[in-house]
Parts: C-alpha cells; sequence; structure tokens
C-alpha cells in the first residue's frame, strides 16, 4: 500500500548542498521542492502546504528573519515548522533565527544521520498534528452534513458513524455485525450481487437502494423512505477502509412512481374512453350503420366517451396545476363545515345525511369554501361509486378534542382491501384489481382531498368500518383562532358561483 509522503519545501542553494538533501529526503520518503527566491517560496508554500520548511543562509540572515516572520505572521502557514542551515557556527546569529521563530539551527559540515534524526523528529509531531486537525475537520463536515456517513474498516466493522448515521440509522461501533447486517436489521436490501459491479475488471461497490420498513402509525400502517447507499473504498488508506454515505431520496423514487403511474394511467386508462369515441367513428365514417337508430346510438357513445377524456384531462390538469400550498386564506368555523358537508350531500343526491357538529361554535378550522367543497365532493362521489346500490348512507361528525378538530366521514358501502387502504391517498391510484379503465375516474380524488388537509397542516387516514360495510375517512385540522382571520359565508359564496372547483 503506497504511504503519501511527507512534505519539505526548500531554498535554493548550492547544487552540492541540494544534491546531498535530495538522495536524504528520497531515502526518508520526503518530497523535496525547491524554491529559488524568498517570494516564490511564500507562494509555493500557500498552494503546497509542506510539512516543514529548510532556509539557508546563502541568503543574507536577514532576509532568513525576514521570511521567519513573514511565514509565522501568516494565518494559513504560521503551524509549519522551519529549520534554518547555515556555513556560520555564530551564536549570535542562531539565537536571531530562533527568535524569529524557527524551530532548528544546524551548521556546515553537516553530518547526514543527525540530519534525518533531526528531520524525522520535527516530521512526526507535524505530520500528527496534521492528522488530527484533518480529522478534526472531516469530523466537524460529517456531523452537520443532513445525510449519512459512515467509515467501515476491511472487515466491514464500522469504526466511525456521524450522528445522523447513529439515529436514523443506527450504525454504531460493533464487533459483532458488520454495517450492511446492521441496516438489514431495520431495512429492506437489495442482494448484494445487486450492487456490485464490475469496473475495469475489479469488483466495485456502487448503488444500493434501500426500503425502510413501514413505521407502525395509528391506522397500522407507516409510509416507506427510500436510501440510496454509496460505497466509497479509500484506495490510499493502508488500512483499506471505506467510507459510506447514506442518503435520502424518497422524493425522487415517488417521482419515479408517479410518472409510471401517469404511464399506466394513459396506457390503461384512457384507453377505454378513448377506444369508445375512436371505434364509433370509425363506424359512421365507413357508412356500416343500418339504420338512424343505430348512428345515433354510436353518435351518443362517442359524445359520452369524449366527456370522459375531457374530465379525465381536466383532472389531471387541477391536480398538477393548482397551487400547492392552501387553496385560500379564509377560514371557516365549524358551522360552516357542517353547512358544506350537507350542501355536498345534496349536490350527490344523498338519501337522509346525518350530519352534526358536537364543536364550540367559535371553534375556526383552516380551510376555505372551496377547499371544504373539494373535499367532502370528492367524498361523497366515492361513496357513490363504491356502493352497491350508489346510494350510500353517509355520516358526518365534527368534534373538537383540545386543539384538534375532528371530522369523520362514514359511508355504508364496502370495505377496502388492505393494499387500497395504504394507497387510497395515492395520485392514480385505482382500486380496480387490474387497470382496465372500465371504472371511470382516474385516482386522483383522494389524493387531492389529501394534499389539501397535508396543505393547512392536518392529517388523513383512511379505515374499514368495524360494525359493518363502509368506509370512515377521518380528517385531523387544528384548531384556529377566530381573531386575524377572514371569514366569509358560504351561502354568500354559492349564491354568486355554483362550481367553485
Amino acid at each position: 500500500m503506497r504511504i503519501m509522503p511527507k512534505r519539505l519545501l526548500a531554498m535554493q542553494s548550492d547544487a552540492t548542498t541540494m544534491a546531498l538533501f535530495r538522495n536524504l529526503l528520497e531515502e526518508m520518503n520526503v518530497e523535496l521542492r525547491v524554491s529559488p527566491t524568498p517570494e516564490f517560496l511564500i507562494e509555493q508554500a500557500m498552494d503546497w502546504m509542506p510539512d516543514l520548511i529548510l532556509l539557508n543562509c546563502s541568503v543574507t540572515i536577514d532576509s532568513v528573519l525576514l521570511l521567519c516572520g513573514r511565514i509565522r505572521s501568516d494565518a494559513k502557514l504560521f503551524d509549519i515548522p522551519i529549520i534554518v542551515a547555515s556555513a556560520e557556527d555564530n551564536r549570535a546569529a542562531r539565537l536571531a533565527v530562533l527568535e524569529a521563530g524557527a524551530d532548528d539551527y544546524f551548521c556546515n559540515p553537516f553530518d547526514l544521520d543527525e540530519i534525518s534524526i533531526r528531520l524525522s523528529n520535527i516530521l512526526r509531531p507535524q505530520r500528527y498534528r496534521r492528522a488530527m486537525a484533518n480529522r478534526d475537520v472531516l469530523r466537524m463536515i460529517t456531523e452537520k452534513m443532513p445525510c449519512g456517513i459512515a467509515i467501515a474498516n476491511r472487515e466491514q466493522r464500522v469504526e466511525f458513524a456521524n450522528v445522523s448515521a447513529q439515529m436514523d440509522f443506527d450504525l454504531t461501533r460493533d464487533d459483532s455485525q458488520t454495517w450492511i447486517e446492521q441496516l438489514s436489521d431495520k431495512y429492506t436490501l437489495c442482494e448484494e450481487a445487486d450492487w456490485v459491479s464490475l469496473v475495469n475488471g475489479v469488483n466495485v461497490p456502487t448503488s444500493l437502494m434501500m426500503l425502510e420498513k413501514a413505521r407502525e402509525g395509528e391506522t397500522g400502517q407507516g409510509q416507506m423512505h427510500w436510501y440510496k447507499c454509496m460505497v466509497f473504498p479509500m484506495y490510499e488508506d493502508p488500512d483499506q477502509r471505506s467510507m459510506i454515505c447514506l442518503v435520502e431520496v424518497t422524493k425522487a423514487m415517488e417521482a419515479n412512481d408517479i410518472l409510471l403511474d401517469v404511464k399506466r394511467l394513459v396506457s390503461h386508462k384512457l384507453r377505454t374512453p378513448l377506444n369508445g369515441l375512436i371505434s364509433p367513428l370509425e363506424l359512421l365514417s365507413g357508412g356500416g350503420c343500418a339504420d338512424d337508430e343505430e348512428r345515433a346510438l354510436l353518435l351518443s357513445l362517442a359524445v359520452s366517451s369524449a366527456k370522459r377524456m375531457e374530465d379525465a384531462v381536466t383532472g389531471l390538469e387541477d391536480f398538477f396545476f393548482s397551487p400547492r400550498g392552501p387553496a385560500s386564506s379564509l377560514h371557516c368555523n365549524v358551522a360552516d363545515v357542517a353547512g358544506m358537508a350537507e350542501l355536498c350531500a345534496k349536490e350527490q343526491f344523498l338519501p337522509d345525511p346525518r350530519i352534526s357538529c358536537k364543536a364550540p361554535v367559535g371553534t375556526v378550522v383552516p380551510l376555505g369554501p372551496n377547499q371544504l367543497y373539494n373535499i367532502f365532493a370528492e367524498l361523497f362521489e366515492n361513496s357513490v361509486k363504491f356502493h352497491p346500490g350508489h346510494a350510500p348512507q353517509v355520516t358526518v361528525c365534527i368534534v373538537q378534542e383540545g386543539e384538534i378538530v375532528h371530522i369523520l366521514v362514514e359511508d355504508d358501502g364496502s370495505h377496502a382491501s388492505p393494499k387500497a387502504l395504504k394507497h387510497l391517498h395515492v395520485p392514480f391510484y385505482q382500486s380496480e384489481e387490474l387497470l382496465t379503465g372500465e371504472m371511470q375516474g382516474h385516482g386522483l380524488g383522494l389524493a387531492q382531498v389529501a394534499r389539501i388537509i397535508y396543505s393547512v397542516g392536518g392529517r388523513v387516514s383512511f379505515y374499514n368500518r368495524m360494525d359493518g360495510p363502509g368506509l370512515r375517512v377521518h380528517l385531523r385540522l387544528m384548531a384556529t383562532s377566530p381573531e386575524g382571520t377572514k371569514k366569509v359565508p358560504i351561502a354568500s359564496i354559492f349564491a354568486n358561483n355554483k362550481n367553485v372547483r
């Protein structure tokens, strides 16, 4: 294993002295650079950062004293050791040089063994101080980085882990487990063969994707988090250690999932209305219709399919281009919430909806009328769609516990599968077993509800009812103070514009 040489920067001297030093330093694994002038020596020291500076008195003693003073007064160079070589065995000159900041002084004729020992004694603690300073800088940087960083030895045992690696990934010094085994206790990892690739004939660890196990929440389900693991072998390290870097890529993975779902939506969900539009038009244009009644039927099918296509495209546009933050700065009190639920129930022709409000009259929630309309309209529309008779019995209950306002919406339709419960808030998710496109909708309604609730700091959960068939939606919102909030009566909103979507 190659060990990095120490660095020595010297002032130009006579050829015999330079040859002597070159041979000596080569045996000591010390890299030598020579500066022709004092000015250039300072510039080289700034760029190269040597472990030792060697000055000689082939220049005047005043120039040496000046160089020592400049080095010791520079914030970047002040701790670099300085050795002065001179042909003069002059006590006054030696004291002046040492007082100016030099660490050692020796005279001609040079004793090579003595010089070697002196250089080693100075370079050893200097290299140790540099290593400790670099270690402290690396530790400071790694502790401030938002990703997990760990150092593993050649046996793949963790030697160092920053705070993020310890807290988020449980990576600690443990002689009984490798870092991969430690991660496997909490994460689902790819097989090792999947992330070790052959590069230029050498096996090199590459990216490792892992999926965090679902954290248990109130609904028995948790959000999945993706992380990317990068392993960097430190080839210059004599101990053959590796650096492990763990970076969260959840958003990128979710974006990939959404892109995949969009492709599936286009290829499956839009296929049915597209076929329903094109096929009748081809039959009509081909003149194969027997009578006016058949032509009217085909034309009606084409019109309804075109309407479905329009609704799908509009839904996509609304979801992707509507504001991501709160849609309104308006706030509504709990009475307005109950009133909006009643209004949306009438629009969906729900039979005898049961709507109750058990929260204090002055309680205000951080949602505007438009947001409330979108929430209840989507929830009730889904209740109608998935009820066997398309006439669900819907119950809405509004209660307050401390600073939290709970809005519970139940129907008596049908239960959702465990998989569906976990994905009802995911864009483009369809509860159909296969995305055949036979069922109308494109999986954005409940995702829109969740996005509205999340945008104001709330939470949303989906449950199957325990007392019978049907679904329960639980919305949690922070109650806000009515002071400073701008409220508009819902009745005035709908008197002027019924289409508030």
